[in-house]
């Protein structure tokens, strides 16, 4: 290790005063450009994503606050909903079977129903205060749907 730094520091002698200014000048600039886009411009860039992020999270919580206001923001009551979906079942003429969904909220399944009936039912828990959180539904060879869900209290 010795015998290159010798060997460099060497070189460096032989050089006249005004190559060593201009290796020097070269060196800081090489040094500048590596700084430039190893630093600055990632740290440009991910100021820019977080701009880009902050205005959207901003337009999103307009968006929240314009939709509070238009429901009057009044507080959600709790709705028992095990009563509810059992009220609404028997008025729309569905048998739900209840469980938990994989969101940890009240979950439905309905096997052949129509599309009547489904969405009828759907309506009514909404109208009685529940939020349907997840849907999913699917179409049967016969005609009829396969529907499926998870329920959350308040309108």
């Amino acid at each position: 290790m010795k015998a290159q730094w010798d060997s460099g520091v060497a070189w460096w002698d032989g050089r006249s005063v005004r190559e060593r200014r201009m290796l020097a000048a070269m060196g800081a600039l090489v040094l500048g450009v590596v700084v430039w886009l190893a630093v600055v411009r990632p740290l440009d860039g991910w100021k820019a994503d977080q701009v880009r992020a902050r205005v959207a999270a901003e337009r999103q919580l307009l968006q929240v606050q314009t939709a509070a206001a238009q429901r009057g923001a009044r507080p959600t009551e709790a709705v028992d909903l095990q009563a509810l979906v059992a009220t609404t079942a028997s008025a729309a003429g569905v048998q739900p079977t209840l469980g938990m969904s994989e969101g940890g909220r009240l979950g439905f399944r309905l096997e052949r129903v129509t599309t009547a009936q489904a969405f009828g039912w759907l309506a009514a828990l909404e109208a009685g205060g529940a939020r349907i959180e997840e849907l999913g539904v699917v179409e049967n060879a016969d005609g009829t749907l396969g529907v499926s869900g998870a329920l959350a209290s308040g309108v």
